[in-house]
């Protein structure tokens, strides 16, 4: 038998000619500001798991509610909308954009203008879902919307204002080229957004809240 080959302590074995010279003049430096992959903890998947399961189940059980259902339909609406706001979208990227929009044309259709803590609700989980989700607008939501939220800042009382114009905000946001059938209802000689960003509107959140709307019109 061939006696086997000892090294001496400290040294390492030769390179292998096949493999000698591959790393020679590479050099791979990192930045000092790099942030290191750090996988997501099986908890913190679960939880994004679970956040669009819960979100598919409440906007399930919203769409399978309809306009002119008994007294009950308040109460649930009521319910579903504090679910929905209460999650926590920004780290969850499984909600596809289609059910969002789907969702919010939906719920136009259920609260009449004559509920006033419903169209509140209503606007804030608009907001929420878009701003936590990114989610921009398609043509047919943006219209449908946008419609509900101008005839709401017609209709409801001054102390909605503020939260329609926030709903507002968000669903223009990216989406300039698309309102320009809504430019004469917003722009225009009497446009909800000129009316509440003039100089003269002694309430400075929603004139703030009307600038913001204008800007992101801007946006395209």
């Amino acid at each position: 038998m061939a006696a086997r080959a000892t090294l001496p302590p400290g040294s390492s074995p030769p390179m292998s000619s096949s493999l000698a010279g591959i790393n020679d003049g590479l050099s791979v430096t990192l930045s000092p500001d790099a942030v290191p992959f750090t996988p997501l903890a099986p908890e913190v998947r679960e939880e994004i798991g679970s956040v669009a399961a819960q979100f598919s189940h409440y906007a399930s059980k919203l769409r399978s509610l309809r306009a002119g259902d008994p007294a009950s339909l308040k109460t649930q609406l009521n319910l579903l909308f504090d679910q929905l706001i209460s999650e926590n979208y920004s780290s969850n990227y499984n909600i596809p954009p289609e059910e969002v929009c789907a969702l919010l044309i939906h719920v136009t259709r259920l609260v009449p203008l004559s509920q006033e803590h419903l169209v509140i609700k209503l606007c804030q989980l608009t907001h929420h879902l878009l701003n936590q989700l990114q989610v921009i607008v398609d043509e047919q939501t943006l219209d449908v919307c946008v419609c509900y939220v101008v005839r709401a800042l017609g209709v409801c009382s001054p102390w909605t204002h503020s939260e329609v114009l926030q709903a507002l905000s968000t669903l223009i946001y990216g989406n300039g080229p698309r309102c320009n059938r809504h430019l004469s209802e917003l722009l225009g000689d009497g446009g909800v957004l000129r009316l509440y960003s003039d100089p003269s509107q002694p309430d400075m959140e929603l004139r703030r809240a009307a600038l913001t709307c204008m800007a992101n019109i801007c946006l395209g």
